[in-house]
């Protein structure tokens, strides 16, 4: 395109625009456009675009997978990470828990297989909490707030928050997490479980630890 002059002083155009006859200027073209070359182009050939065009509206419309290192591809790692964390934070806490209801004062006379069967079972969705699982439950979870932040009860506090910081590393390694910064949101996830446990009980540890996973 090219531009035009209209050949008039500053600011005469502004009063001669629009108006017709002689003395006035009712349309003007002030870009016109140029020719600087010619080509030609199959018409009954549809496809005029690159290769890379058409993969990047594949990309962008045809479902594929953000490209990594995009802030798509990105945000959709750390969803699956911190979901992967969550299920793995959900497993440990099971398995804390029939821990602590294995090793009870006294014979528990439950054995290191209930305890597995405890945590495979928390996979089953919709599963009934075990005979040795419930069992932690009732001892971590009873008492007051200070018992539960002091002494034997802390202490099952903290061997379930262990395992359920455990499974947290474990799932969001497992979905593609570096090692370290998994290492680190684990421990976010443990100390949480922690907490929670000790002002509300085991359940109040699952849901803090599940919030912590989701914001990690």
């Amino acid at each position: 395109m090219r531009v035009r002059s209209t050949g008039l002083e500053p600011g005469q155009l502004q009063n001669m625009y629009g108006i017709t006859g002689d003395q006035g200027v009712p349309m003007f073209e002030f870009l016109s456009p140029v020719q600087t070359g010619t080509t030609t182009f199959d018409p009954e050939d549809d496809n005029l675009m690159s290769e890379k065009n058409l993969n990047k509206i594949e990309e962008d419309f045809g479902g594929a997978d953000p490209p990594p290192g995009s802030a798509q591809g990105q945000d959709l790692a750390r969803a699956a990470q911190a979901g992967a964390g969550i299920f793995g934070a959900t497993v440990g806490s099971s398995l804390g828990n029939a821990y602590v209801g294995m090793n009870l004062p006294g014979d528990s006379g439950f054995t290191t297989t209930d305890v597995v069967k405890a945590g495979v079972n928390s996979v089953v969705p919709f599963g009934k909490t075990s005979d040795v699982e419930q069992a932690g439950i009732d001892y971590t979870g009873g008492g007051q707030v200070y018992d539960r932040a002091f002494g034997d009860q802390a202490k099952a506090g903290l061997q379930t928050a262990a395992f359920t910081a455990g499974g947290a590393f474990v799932g969001r390694v497992i979905a593609g997490q570096d090692v370290m910064d998994a290492a680190k949101d684990a421990a976010k996830v443990g100390a949480a479980y922690y907490i929670g446990n000790a002002i509300a009980g085991p359940t109040g540890g699952k849901v803090v630890s599940w919030i912590t996973n989701l914001f990690s």
